[in-house]
């Protein structure tokens, strides 16, 4: 998201389900992006023997 969307909904939010959204919301999504990246990639790296 843009810092101007941010800045709005950080207004909106109290400090505690800002800060609990950044760092488990971004957090978990960011885990979930890799774990399906990785899966992804895996079907098409090949092994060497």
């Amino acid at each position: 998201s843009t810092a101007v969307e941010q800045l709005c909904l950080a207004a909106q939010q109290s400090e505690e389900a800002w800060v609990n959204f950044k760092l488990f919301g971004t957090m978990g999504l960011t885990f979930v992006l890799i774990i399906i990246t990785v899966i992804f990639i895996s079907k098409y790296i090949k092994e060497e023997k």
